[in-house]
């Protein structure tokens, strides 16, 4: 079954992306102060386009009621972006290297680690100095015919100066085959 906003989606997201890409690039620089306390949780997009294919995922999304159907040897682009007011702490994209080839060159505030059987992408963010929020851009290539795996994603703010960190965990499911790409509902 086609997710049924898609389309929707697509059209919404033609319009707000180019200003997220704006504010994200704004807020990836704009310095902030640590504030006392902070029960926020940071905010998160990840947008995937390839192969006639062009959506957005958000905090608000429930990654346990879909899985992403991708085309096996595709290429896609990504935008994974996360912000908090007071404070961006963390940032990590984690995939099985073995079903996701990472093809981008990471800048310089970015590791690559592989560790087992994943590879893992951080930004860790500088109490000293910090800022409100962070974005990766690049893109992929899906490997293997009938593979499902996941990609994990893990943001954290300060949670204010006496607090602990606020913490957003995503898991976004993948079924890498020679299909179209495409939004599976459960």
């Amino acid at each position: 079954m086609k997710n049924p906003i898609k389309n929707q989606n697509s059209t919404i997201g033609s319009i707000i992306f180019p200003l997220l890409i704006i504010l994200v690039s704004f807020f990836q620089s704009c310095d902030t102060e640590i504030p006392p306390t902070d029960t926020e949780p940071p905010s998160f997009s990840f947008k995937i386009t390839g192969d006639g294919f062009d959506h957005t995922f958000t905090q608000d999304d429930d990654f346990n009621s879909f899985q992403l159907n991708l085309r096996e040897d595709a290429l896609y682009d990504f935008i994974y972006t996360s912000g908090d007011a007071g404070g961006l702490k963390l940032m990590q994209m984690q995939f099985p290297f073995d079903y996701l080839e990472f093809e981008s060159v990471l800048n310089s505030t970015w590791t690559q680690a592989n560790s087992g059987l994943s590879t893992v992408l951080t930004w860790s963010g500088d109490a000293a100095s910090p800022i409100t929020g962070n974005i990766l851009t690049g893109n992929f290539r899906v490997n293997g015919d009938l593979i499902a795996f996941g990609v994990f994603f893990d943001m954290r703010d300060y949670g204010g100066q006496s607090g602990s960190s606020n913490t957003l965990f995503k898991d976004l499911n993948i079924l890498s085959a020679n299909h179209t790409t495409e939004i599976i509902t459960f």
